[in-house]
């Protein structure tokens, strides 16, 4: 009987909501839909940055030039990362949800970033599991989360409560959009009638004629593909399709127009070298930023999950930082081992977090390298993430303006490109999903005393070793320096030009000229791809085993010799000065 009753009501506020929304839209004189947009593509003036936390996140949009952080109706910038889902009804979102968490735990979820991505036999899976209130379990290696809703005991993915935290932080830029319109108070009353997302975004979408489709999302320099790829599924569940995972460190970076400040107002001294300290969630971490003609390289994370807090500690040392000042230099100079870089050759201290809870940390930090930290610029600290990923969508969206619409012809590469290496490996120097036009180099070496010559094999594909990538050419080097092997340092450099073409280059210091490869654009069918990415998961054991490559990467000096999975493109100069 309940549930007959439930059913009727349900019909009811759906027929409701149709016909107020078939009889407010004559009304207002909304807008017609523009004719001359092309076929399948929708015409969308906004792009929203958002910082998808672990405990709480964050969106933000620039409007005619000034940046905008959203708010929800009780003046909340700051969005709990929690989804709740009560006996009957729709799930719980937000602030709402949170207050959920004491007297509903198997029903509300939080921290779903730690399952994202993974399988359920992942060890960091398992840790999650010990200390999460909500019951999480394996299908066939899949995570899925057993929540119990509406009368029935359900199973659902992270990635589906991922949706549901970008849905609502979606919503929450309609709100803003529309707060100022005539429309806007006739939304409250929907709210009686159906789940107030369904019909508040077909309104607005209406009204503004068109929709807020697209985002920037951050995630964790320690997110490997996989996990970015479920990101993204997870926004297209939402309603949101991301054009572009950045790593914060580089959103950090963006916000403070690092890339700008260093190839404007770059002093000879300076290496373009940055560290930033993100205070996160429940975790901070130490990254080391190097800027190279305005593009961001992620050279090094490192990050102390003894300091791993919920909520409820967090509160307990609102006014400090939580990690002591010695931990704080201990992870300082362990960020610098790797690449063996000194202290002096940072030429910035960056802040990312809540300003309250990073007072010692600051202090640590600029006496320990003996400069002030880079102060905000029209931001927070604490709202440095997001602002950096709204800058990035309103550039992107500002260089695609054609004819008046802003339409998104972002060009990216389809499978890693790389070069085989003598074990068999293959390393990567232009990641996959990266925008183009863009230049990365990697150096290497010889494996041999003496070695006269060497085979540089040039492969695209999505594997982890070469066996199974796609060979596109070679470049062979003749008359090597006789040098103890490991010695001799090749750059071999690529570039992917405006048209996918491209070009890979290689030679060595003292060398006259390079020798060089030209590959015409590739083209793969969407089946294709999603063949290639999915035979990347397959096991490949005894292939690096079976290469007979005869390159290896060096492993000491500066640069970043074996190329980072993750990074960003922000500007390209050497597109103007060709």
């Amino acid at each position: 009987m309940l549930a007959m009753r439930r059913t009727l009501v349900l019909c009811f506020g759906c027929i409701a909501a149709l016909f107020l929304a078939v009889c407010i839209k004559p009304c207002l004189n909304l807008p017609q839909h523009n004719k001359y947009l092309k076929p399948g593509f929708q015409c969308g003036p906004y792009i929203i940055g958002i910082d998808l936390g672990l405990s709480y996140s964050r969106v933000g949009v620039v409007r005619k030039d000034i940046f905008e952080i959203i708010s929800d109706k009780q003046g909340h910038s700051v969005i709990p990362a929690y989804v709740s889902f009560p006996d009957y009804g729709e799930p719980l979102v937000g602030f709402k949800a949170k207050t959920q968490a004491s007297s509903n735990p198997k029903n509300t979820v939080y921290d779903i970033r730690r399952l994202v991505g993974r399988n359920f036999s992942d060890p960091e899976v398992q840790e999650a599991i010990k200390e999460l209130p909500y019951e999480v379990i394996g299908q066939n290696g899949q995570i899925k989360i057993k929540i119990h809703t509406n009368g029935e005991d359900k199973a659902v993915t992270p990635e589906e409560v991922s949706a549901m935290i970008l849905q609502h932080l979606q919503l929450l830029t309609y709100n803003l959009l529309m707060k100022d319109s005539k429309l806007f108070k006739y939304l409250s009353i929907t709210t009686l009638l159906t789940p107030r997302f369904c019909l508040q975004k077909i309104i607005a979408e209406e009204y503004l004629n068109s929709t807020i489709s697209h985002a920037v999302i951050t995630v964790p320099c320690s997110f490997i593909e996989k996990q970015r790829q479920a990101t993204k599924y997870a926004g297209i569940m939402g309603g949101l399709e991301a054009i572009r995972m950045l790593n914060k460190p580089a959103s950090v970076g963006t916000a403070h127009h690092l890339d700008i400040k260093n190839y404007v107002g770059r002093q000879k001294n300076q290496k373009g070298i940055y560290i930033v300290y993100d205070m996160g969630d429940k975790e901070p971490e130490l990254s080391l930023v190097s800027i190279d003609h305005g593009v961001f390289e992620v050279l090094g994370t490192v990050r102390d999950k003894s300091s791993h807090q919920n909520d409820f500690k967090m509160s307990k040392i609102e006014q400090q930082s939580i990690l002591s000042p010695n931990r704080i230099i201990e992870l300082v100079k362990q960020l610098l081992s790797e690449p063996k870089l000194e202290m002096n050759e940072v030429d910035d201290i960056v802040l990312s977090g809540n300003p309250s809870h990073m007072i010692e940390a600051q202090r640590v930090l600029e006496s320990y390298f003996g400069k002030k930290a880079l102060a905000p610029i029209g931001f927070s600290n604490d709202q440095a993430v997001v602002y950096g990923a709204a800058i990035q969508g309103y550039n992107f969206l500002r260089e695609q303006q054609i004819d008046g619409c802003a339409g998104l012809y972002w060009d990216v590469t389809p499978l890693h490109l790389g070069i085989k290496t003598s074990t068999g490996g293959f390393a990567k120097v232009i990641p996959q999903n990266y925008v183009f036009p863009i230049r990365r180099s990697i150096i290497v070496s010889t494996t041999e005393d003496n070695q006269e010559s060497v085979t540089i094999r040039v492969l695209e594909g999505a594997r982890e070793t070469a066996l199974g990538n796609r060979e596109l050419g070679t470049l062979e080097l003749a008359g090597l320096p006789h040098k103890p092997k490991g010695v001799l340092e090749i750059e071999v450099c690529f570039e992917v030009d405006a048209n996918e073409v491209l070009t890979v280059s290689a030679g060595w210091k003292g060398r006259s000229g390079v020798e060089k490869l030209v590959v015409g654009a590739r083209e793969y069918t969407k089946d294709e791809l999603e063949s290639l990415v999915a035979s990347s998961e397959l096991p490949a054991e005894n292939e690096v085993q079976r290469g007979n490559g005869r390159l290896v990467a060096v492993k000491d000096g500066v640069n970043v010799y074996n190329p980072p999975k993750k990074g960003m493109r922000t500007y390209f100069p050497w597109k103007d000065t060709k």
